[in-house]
C-alpha cells in the first residue's frame, strides 16, 4: 500500500492547440465552440466567401477569435500560419477546452478542420500533471494507493475515469475540485475510481475551514463516500456527488452536500446516510435530485431535501422534507420532523416518535397504511391526504382532532 500526495509542484505551462482547416468552399462554415469550467460556451466562426483557400479561413478565424470580447475567448490568443492556426492560452496553467465543426454549405470536397494538441496545459491545477505527485504519477498507475490532497486547486484533467487502478481512498481537506456550474449548466467533476472517498476529515487539533466547490463522480465502481466536512457554498451545495453503483453508500456529517441535485444528473446507490457532528439540527445539510435511485435512507440529524423515490426512509432526528413526485415505500418517523410534500404514494407510515406533517402541500397524496404508536404526532387534511386503511397501532392511543 503506497500513500500518494498532492503536492502542486508542477510546473506551469500554456496550452496550445492547433487547428488545421481543409477543402473549404463557398458557404462553408468553420466553428471554433470553446466549452468553460462551468459549462458555458462561446462559438466564433468564419463562412467561406468567393476565396476559397486555406489561407482565407485561417485569416478569417483567427481575426474573429481576436476580436471577441468574451471572456473566455479573450483568455486565448488565436495566432495564423497561412496553413493552420494556433491558439494559446495567454495564462500558462490554465487550461481550455476548443472543439472544431464545419458546415458544408456548397457541396463538393467536404470540409474538415481537425484538431491536435501541440502543448498539453500543465501546472499545480491540472490533475493529470504527474509532477504534482509525490510519486512522480498521476494516481491510478498502480494499485493500493491512498490518495491525500490539502489545500489544492484542481480544475483541470479532472477526467480519470480511465485509470488503471481505483484508488484504496481518496481524501481530500481544504481544497476545491471541479466548480460550480453557471446558471443552467452542469458543474465540471472528478471522475475517479476508489473504494473509499473521505471529505473534509481533520485529525488533528483545531478546526479547519474546508473550500468549496468539490464535485466528484465515483462512476461504477463500488465505493463509500463520507462527507466528514462538506464547508459553505453560499445556496448551491459545497459537495456534489454522483456515483453509478447500487452497491454504494454515501454519508454526510456536515456542510452541504448534493446527490444528482443538478437537473439531468442521475445517480444509483445503496443507501443515503445522514448524521451530525455537534448540531444535530444544522450541521448537515443534504439534497437529493430525482434522478437518484437509492434504497434506504437514514437520517439522525441534519435537514434533507428528498425528490427522488426509496423503498425504506427511516427519520430520526432532524428534519426531512419530501418533494417531487417520488414513491416511499416504507416510511418510519421515530424523531425529529418530517415534512411530506411528495406526491408519490407511502405504502406504510410508522410513526413510533417525532412529528410526520401532510400540512405543507396542498397537492392530493396517499398514505396505504398508517401506524402509530404513542410520542408520534401526525398532521394532516384527509380532503387532501387520503389514507387506504384505518390508522393501526400495537398499543392504546389517543386520537386528537385539531386544528393542523
Amino acid at each position: 500500500m503506497a500513500d500518494i500526495r498532492y503536492t502542486g509542484n508542477a510546473e506551469v505551462v500554456a496550452q496550445v492547440d492547433k487547428f488545421t482547416p481543409a477543402d473549404p468552399n463557398t458557404d462553408d462554415i468553420y466553428y471554433l465552440t470553446i466549452t468553460g469550467v462551468d459549462g458555458q460556451t462561446a462559438v466564433i466562426s468564419f463562412t467561406v466567401g468567393a476565396t476559397e483557400t486555406v489561407a482565407a479561413v485561417c485569416a478569417g478565424l483567427v481575426a474573429a477569435w481576436n476580436a471577441s470580447t468574451d471572456s473566455m475567448v479573450s483568455a486565448i490568443t488565436a495566432a495564423d500560419e497561412t496553413t493552420y492556426i494556433t491558439l494559446t492560452a495567454d495564462t500558462e496553467g490554465e487550461a481550455f477546452s476548443v472543439a472544431s465543426s464545419v458546415f458544408d454549405g456548397e457541396g463538393g470536397a467536404t470540409p474538415t478542420i481537425p484538431r491536435v494538441v501541440v502543448t498539453a496545459n500543465a501546472g499545480p491545477k491540472d490533475w493529470s500533471s504527474a509532477d504534482n505527485w509525490s510519486g512522480g504519477a498521476v494516481p491510478g498507475g498502480a494499485a493500493s494507493q491512498d490518495v491525500y490532497i490539502e489545500g489544492a486547486t484542481l480544475k483541470y484533467g479532472l477526467d480519470q475515469s480511465g485509470i488503471a487502478n481505483a484508488l484504496d481512498s481518496l481524501n481530500t481537506t481544504r481544497s476545491q475540485i471541479g466548480s460550480n456550474p453557471a446558471y443552467g449548466y452542469a458543474p465540471s467533476y472528478l471522475k475517479i475510481k476508489a473504494t473509499a472517498i473521505n471529505i473534509g476529515r481533520h485529525d488533528g487539533p483545531g478546526t479547519v475551514s474546508q473550500l468549496a466547490p468539490v464535485n466528484i463522480d465515483a462512476g461504477s465502481t463500488e465505493t463509500t463516500i463520507t462527507v466528514y466536512d462538506g464547508g459553505s457554498n453560499s445556496t448551491l451545495p459545497a459537495v456534489r456527488l454522483l456515483t453509478n453503483n447500487a452497491a454504494s453508500k454515501i454519508i454526510g456529517h456536515k456542510g452541504k452536500t448534493g446527490v444528482a441535485s443538478g437537473a439531468g444528473e442521475t445517480t444509483t446507490v445503496a443507501s443515503i446516510i445522514e448524521g451530525y457532528i455537534n448540531q444535530v439540527n444544522t450541521d448537515a445539510e443534504v439534497y437529493i435530485g430525482s434522478g437518484v435511485t437509492v434504497t434506504t435512507i437514514s437520517k439522525t440529524g441534519g435537514k434533507m431535501t428528498l425528490k427522488a423515490a426509496a423503498t425504506t426512509v427511516t427519520n430520526e432526528g432532524g428534519t426531512l422534507q419530501t418533494e417531487g413526485s417520488g414513491a416511499i415505500t416504507t416510511l418510519n418517523t421515530k424523531g425529529g420532523t418530517v415534512i411530506s410534500n411528495s406526491t408519490g404514494t407511502i405504502g406504510t407510515l410508522n410513526g413510533t416518535g417525532g412529528l410526520t406533517d401532510f400540512t405543507k402541500s396542498a397537492a392530493p397524496r396517499t398514505v396505504t397504511s398508517v401506524k402509530l404508536e404513542a410520542g408520534a404526532t401526525l398532521k394532516r387534511d384527509p380532503n387532501v391526504v387520503t389514507f387506504t386503511n384505518e390508522v393501526a397501532s400495537d398499543n392504546p392511543v389517543t386520537l386528537t382532532a385539531s386544528a393542523a
